[in-house]
């Protein structure tokens, strides 16, 4: 007899929140031909995507308590962005999507399930993200390297924690910079082309995984001073911290000074004028203190 309940959560993100960033390495385990790799060839992984509010959590158990699972439903539009390196070759997908409930029983481009910490075996077992890309269910596709033809194109990887008791996720909480990595005890992935059967696969090494946030490019406006000198003004956001740096050459790049967002959004630094040559960037970083 199933039993479900429900535990409601208000939690909201604030404004601006930055995207969440996975990055990690391992290695190919298997791969067709035609993706032109060769088995123990170095993986590299970028996960991106939006962090979104959380509707509610369910909880569902079955006759026994080891086949109990939580499955959260979430709300926003995730802009999963996955791409994946090995060897020489590239696979870069994006998919968009706003409200659906993140479970097993349909397409979703993210999957949460979290086991019983508390019961160390069954069908349920461990605590599970499931990322996915398919262009079939209107995920799209900057590079997908194969030479034959690829009707479909999809990638899958999964996070699992099978290490009892499980703590991987937290009830009620989106997978988020706080995630606790070394809680993964296994990472996989997988890229295929029309059908599974035809795939690129790979291990991700677990002690390689970072997760954190994603600092988008800053765009940055230059203008003489009618004083002398350069002003440099940019859009900073009034929750975020800015790096301005300096360099003579474009390769070696040295800080000049942190600088806080503002409420108008906009901000003008003027930069120092003893460099020989100068040339400058600025980038979002996390708050220096």
């Amino acid at each position: 007899m199933l039993r479900s309940f429900l535990i409601l959560c208000a939690t909201l993100l604030p404004a601006h929140a930055l995207d969440v960033l996975w990055t990690a390495t391992g290695t190919v385990t298997s791969a067709n031909s035609a993706f032109g790799v060769s088995i123990g060839n170095p993986v590299s992984l970028n996960v991106r995507y939006a962090p979104i509010n959380i509707i509610n959590t369910t909880i569902t158990s079955g006759a026994s308590s080891n086949s109990l699972v939580r499955t959260s439903v979430y709300h926003g539009n995730i802009r999963l962005r996955i791409e994946i390196s090995a060897g020489s070759k590239q696979w870069v997908s994006f998919t968009e999507t706003s409200t659906h409930p993140f479970i097993s029983s349909a397409w979703t481009p993210f999957e949460v399930l979290s086991a019983d910490p508390n019961v160390p075996s069954g069908p349920n077992r461990g605590d599970l993200i499931t990322f996915r890309a398919n262009s079939a269910l209107g995920s799209t596709f900057e590079k997908f390297n194969y030479s034959a033809s690829a009707a479909q194109k999809a990638i899958i990887l999964r996070v699992l924690d099978f290490a009892h008791p499980y703590n991987l996720l937290t009830l009620g909480q989106f997978p988020d910079k706080a995630i606790l990595t070394n809680r993964i005890s296994q990472m996989t992935g997988q890229v295929y082309a029309n059908s599974e059967a035809t795939a690129l696969n790979f291990s991700i090494t677990p002690g390689s995984i970072i997760v954190g946030e994603y600092f988008p490019p800053v765009d940055l406006a230059i203008e003489r001073s009618p004083f002398g000198g350069l002003n440099l003004t940019f859009t900073a956001e009034s929750d975020g911290w800015y790096a301005l740096y300096g360099s003579e050459n474009l390769t070696d790049w040295i800080p000049l000074g942190f600088h806080p967002g503002l409420l108008n959004g906009k901000r003008t630094i003027i930069p120092p004028t003893n460099l020989p040559k100068r040339f400058f960037k600025v980038e979002r970083v996390p708050p220096p203190f």
